[in-house]
Formats: C-alpha cells, sequence, structure tokens
C-alpha cells in the first residue's frame, strides 16, 4: 500500500475523482488489451461505473451521480468495516441524501462493501468509524491509481506479468526496443491523468487488442474515444435505515439466536430416503469404526456458506482423518426436503455392522460439536434456510433473525415483543 494512505483511509488520501476514472479506466483498457482472464472484474458496467477488481473477490467502483458528484465503494480482505467479530460500522451514516441508493441497494446483494466515500462541492467524505477498524481496505485497492507515477508502477507489473506467463515477446524486444518500459508507461499514464487521448503503439511488438483497449476507453469517455454513459440518477432521500448503526456484530446476533436455538425443540420430520453420498460415507465410516475400537461419531455443522466436522472415538478422541471424496455440503443439500427444509446438525454413529444417524433441523442438539468461535451456524446461513422453508416448517424463534434484531436486540430472547 501507498505510504500515502493512512489505515483506515481518509478522505484527504484521495485525489481528484477524474484521477481516479482516467488511471483506472487505463488500467481496465490495458487488461482487455492484453486478453486478461478478469474481464468480468475490470470493465465499464452498462450502467456506466467502473469496476476495477481483481481473481480474488477485492474490487472497487467509481460512479459518476447528477450534478458532478462521484460515489466510490470497494472491497477489499483486510478490511475491519465488516468483520463479523467487531462492532458494526455503517458506511451511511453520515451519507447525504444525494446517494444512488437504489444502485447501492442493487450493490450490496452482489458483493461485500469494505468502504464508501463521495465527492461533491470539491472534496472528498465518509461516515466515521469507530476506534476499533484499523483498516477499511481503501489504500489496498486505490493506492495504484491516485497517480501516473503510482499507475505506472502497477501497469509495468500487469505487462511484465503476461509476457511472463504467455512467454510471448514484451514491447521492449522489437526491432526498434527503447530503454524504459516504465517510462512510456509513465508519460501514457501522466497523459491520460492529464486529459490527453491515449496511444498504445508502443505495445505494439506485444500482442495487445487495441480495438478492445479502445472499447474501454469508448464507454468510460476519455478524451478522443467518446462520452462517458449518463451519471447515475442522485437520490432524493436517505432512507430511514441507512442512518442506523447495528447495535449488534454477525458474531453476537449468531450468539443470539444460538441460545434460543440451544433450548429449542425439534418437530418431528419423515427420514431423509438413501442418498449416495450417505452411503459412501457410512461405508468410510463402518471401515474406519473396525479400526478404532469398534465405534466411531462423525459430526457436522453446517450452513450454506460454512460447514465444520469432527470424528472421533466412542471416547472423544479425535481422529485425523476425513473421508475421502466425501462434502457435507453435499450431502446436507441431497437430503434436503422443498418444504422441511435442510438440517443443521448431523450426527453418524458408526459400528463394523451399522450407521445410525441423528438429524436436527430446528435446534441445536446437545451432541453437536462446539465451534472454536463459539458459533455453530452462523445467522445469515440460518436466515437464508428459514426462507427456503415454507412457514409451518420454520420454528417460533425464526423472528430473531428479522433485521431488527441486531438494531434492537430484545432484552429476553425466548419473549418476543408484542
Amino acid at each position: 500500500m501507498s505510504s500515502g494512505f493512512h489505515s483506515p483511509g481518509r478522505p484527504e488520501d484521495l485525489p481528484h475523482p477524474e484521477v481516479l476514472w482516467s488511471l483506472g479506466a487505463l488500467k481496465v483498457a490495458l487488461c482487455a488489451g492484453v486478453g486478461s482472464p478478469w474481464s468480468e472484474r475490470r470493465r465499464i458496467a452498462d450502467d456506466g461505473v467502473l469496476l476495477v477488481g481483481d481473481g480474488g473477490g477485492e474490487w472497487w467502483r467509481l460512479a459518476r451521480v447528477e450534478g458532478g458528484r462521484y460515489l466510490l465503494a470497494g472491497w477489499d480482505g483486510a478490511c475491519d468495516t465488516d468483520n463479523p467479530f467487531l462492532p458494526p460500522a455503517n458506511p451511511y451514516a453520515d451519507a447525504p441524501e444525494w446517494l444512488p441508493w437504489e444502485w447501492i441497494a442493487r450493490l450490496e446483494g452482489e458483493e461485500p462493501i469494505g468502504f464508501v466515500y463521495w465527492w461533491e462541492d470539491g472534496a472528498w467524505a465518509r461516515s466515521p468509524y469507530h476506534d476499533q477498524v484499523g483498516e477499511d481496505g481503501l489504500g489496498m485497492r486505490l493506492s495504484a491509481f491516485v497517480s501516473p507515477e503510482e499507475a505506472a508502477l502497477d501497469l509495468v507489473d500487469l505487462v511484465n506479468e503476461v509476457v511472463s506467463v504467455t512467454g510471448e515477446q514484451g514491447p521492449d524486444e522489437g526491432d526498434d526496443p527503447f530503454d524504459d518500459l516504465g517510462e512510456r508507461i509513465y508519460t501514457l499514464a501522466k497523459h491520460i491523468a492529464g486529459g490527453g487521448a491515449p496511444y498504445f503503439g508502443f505495445l505494439d511488438p506485444m500482442p495487445f487488442d487495441t480495438a478492445a483497449a479502445a472499447n474501454v476507453l469508448r464507454a468510460a469517455g476519455i478524451t478522443g474515444y467518446g462520452r462517458p454513459a449518463a451519471p447515475l440518477p442522485a437520490g432524493t432521500e436517505k432512507p430511514a435505515e441507512r442512518g442506523r448503526t447495528r447495535v449488534l456484530n454477525d458474531q453476537e446476533w449468531s450468539i443470539l439466536v444460538e441460545s434460543v436455538m440451544r433450548a429449542a425443540t425439534e418437530r418431528p420430520r419423515p427420514v431423509p430416503g438413501e442418498t449416495e453420498p450417505l452411503r459412501e460415507l457410512g461405508d468410510f465410516l463402518r471401515g474406519l469404526a473396525a479400526e478404532h475400537g469398534g465405534e466411531v461419531i462423525y459430526t457436522i455443522t453446517g450452513g450454506n456458506s460454512q460447514s465444520q466436522s469432527t470424528l472421533a472415538d466412542a471416547g472423544g478422541n479425535r481422529i485425523p482423518v476425513q473421508p475421502r471424496g466425501h462434502h457435507d455440503h453435499e450431502l446436507r443439500r441431497a437430503e434436503g426436503h422443498p418444504e422441511h427444509g435442510m438440517w443443521f446438525f448431523l450426527r453418524a454413529r458408526a459400528t463394523p455392522d451399522a450407521v445410525e444417524v441423528d438429524r436436527a433441523y430446528d435446534h441445536r442438539p446437545g451432541w453437536s460439536t462446539e465451534s472454536a468461535l463459539g458459533v455453530g451456524v452462523w445467522v445469515g446461513d440460518v436466515a437464508a434456510e428459514m426462507a427456503r422453508r415454507t412457514p409451518e416448517w420454520r420454528p417460533d424463534w425464526t423472528w430473531l433473525l428479522d433485521e431488527e434484531t441486531a438494531y434492537d436486540p430484545p432484552a429476553d430472547p425466548f419473549v418476543r415483543p408484542a
């Protein structure tokens, strides 16, 4: 990360939005020209928003908004702002009315968001963070786009990476080589950041799709190629919930829900029919039981996004072996029912001759394995599962999954407010 960025980021760390726009579009254009495999994560979207991402899920977006304003949002794996173990941070607490709220809602349905900054009246701003936010990811994502110098370093790495991976001739290996690739790219970045028309002729010795790069720049409205798409419509009223900050983080909310799940009862269900994943697991466990005192116990705690399992002998001693080719989530899905739902907890007790299986859909049983994090199934996974079940198969405690619980937790989670 550039030494010019604070941790967490500050508005004054950022350059003028047109610099970010130009240098970001140049990166996307070069990626298109060299045939980057991450084109879906580096593009000008249909709505005219600039997206610069990588293959690891980290990204930033810059959107033009009516009135000469901009919205910058992004996420990096180092973000503390969405850490489920820290106090919640609300990036919209001090956000202005004009942010494109409908666009933001769509984005939140696609991506985790770690930082949100906005540009108005010649300055960047963001909502304040609490003291436990040590990093918001701004510098991690934007440091290569704040100046032509920083951009040149990043783009040289991109070109050299392409040459090393493809084995193709690099731009400094032709009949008329130049001394410094970095100087050429720096000059290009400086030209672009200053509003000049781009040129890619010096890249000719290497395979480069100039038309693809030009299409990106045309969509971005870079000088000499075209005009950008119309800016996003400005919002007219900030939704009331955007100004609120959650009281509970995801871990605290999950623990609250789980405290009720531990005391809940299980509604009887038909036993799932035999499936191939269960047959394979049973065969494995029966064979293992013969080697470990005649009985082994395999327990699974699972949701959509995470799953953990343990294997132990009858005495509770862990067995450091995992079923080959077996995936807990495949078993969970295979046993799922469109109305009854999928279990969260499963226990398979095996002897050399038989396998007995217990399942829990509505409560956390005493035989389930404790997690080092103090949470069996995260609240997001519980909510997603309950949303798929038909209403009559949802336990009484599902009201705790309403988003309002995280903002205004009940004094007694066992009593639903009137």
